[in-house]
């Protein structure tokens, strides 16, 4: 039997402010299959004279059209609190809504929305992330609403880039704190993707939407896992080598100097790994993660 976990997303917080650099923040919890529907079918027209349905299902659009993750829509009503009590999970059903609490509780004093998700451990133990299977969406019903583009106004919210943020949660990202992103804490002026949003997605599901800088990827500890020319390693007949070394000028985690190497296999495979050193004692650190498009394993180079 399936173990299950649910979280909720931090709150988008209400606040005018400016941000940083830094990278995207993934949860660990994602979609297996690297896609979603949302039963959306909320009441009610803006004070634009844009529907709560069009801006909702035009923010799913963007992500979509953006990176390789694929939001569907079907255009029916689903209360996002069913089986949301105490101890529940969720329906497994992705639903929509304006609410006068979080499914019970009371929403923060700040708060704009919350993305309540659950999913299925992927390990017996529970001890790691989760696969998604729920990610319901309430927006605070007693806030004032609009849509619109650009400067935030102090007479009313624009829903849709709320409504951005919070599918960022639904995909599997936790707030960025630093970058110049739709998923900062803060809202903000920005009211579309920033390229820090698009490698987040592309980080979890893959694809062609980030723009990794000679030929890595940001990862969480602001730390560059390098790719070779190609990632897929199809069998034990396939050989891809590539060759790295620590120096001085290297990231350092947790005091240890480090490089990170990144494969993808899609079959069984062997794996020959050297080290050598005639000045320090290298170590390596192997971390598998399954995914449905294969077995991703990071390498960690350490002195």
């Amino acid at each position: 039997m399936k173990s299950l976990r649910v979280s909720r997303s931090l709150p988008l917080i209400l606040t005018l402010a400016a941000s940083t650099v830094n990278a995207f923040e993934p949860s660990g919890n994602f979609w297996e299959e690297g896609e979603a529907t949302y039963l959306v079918g909320m009441v009610g027209v803006s004070p634009s004279g844009i529907s709560w349905n069009q801006a909702f299902i035009a923010a799913m659009g963007e992500w979509s059209a953006s990176t390789s993750f694929q939001f569907n829509v079907v255009e029916a009503y689903h209360d996002p609190c069913i089986e949301r009590g105490e101890g529940e999970f969720g329906d497994g059903v992705v639903g929509v809504d304006f609410t006068a609490t979080v499914c019970g509780d009371a929403f923060g004093e700040n708060t704009l929305a919350v993305t309540l998700t659950a999913g299925f451990c992927m390990n017996p133990e529970c001890t790691g992330g989760f696969f998604i299977n729920d990610a319901d969406i309430v927006f605070r019903e007693d806030e004032i609403w609009d849509i619109y583009d650009g400067t935030l106004r102090f007479d009313a919210i624009d829903f849709q880039r709320v409504a951005l943020h919070e599918l960022g949660h639904a995909l599997g990202l936790n707030h960025e704190t630093t970058n110049n992103a739709i998923m900062q804490p803060l809202i903000s002026d920005l009211d579309t993707l920033s390229q820090d949003d698009i490698n987040g997605v592309t980080f979890l599901y893959g694809g062609e939407g980030g723009s990794p800088v000679e030929n890595s990827v940001s990862t969480v500890y602001g730390i560059n896992v390098v790719l070779p020319n190609t990632t897929d390693i199809l069998g034990p007949s396939d050989i891809i080598g590539l060759n790295g070394s620590l120096s001085a000028d290297d990231t350092v985690l947790d005091g240890r100097f480090l490089d990170l190497y990144q494969f993808t296999f899609t079959a069984d495979s062997n794996v020959d790994i050297q080290l050598d050193s005639a000045d320090i004692d290298p170590f390596l650190i192997s971390s598998a993660d399954f995914f449905n498009t294969g077995t991703h394993s990071r390498l960690y180079l350490c002195r």
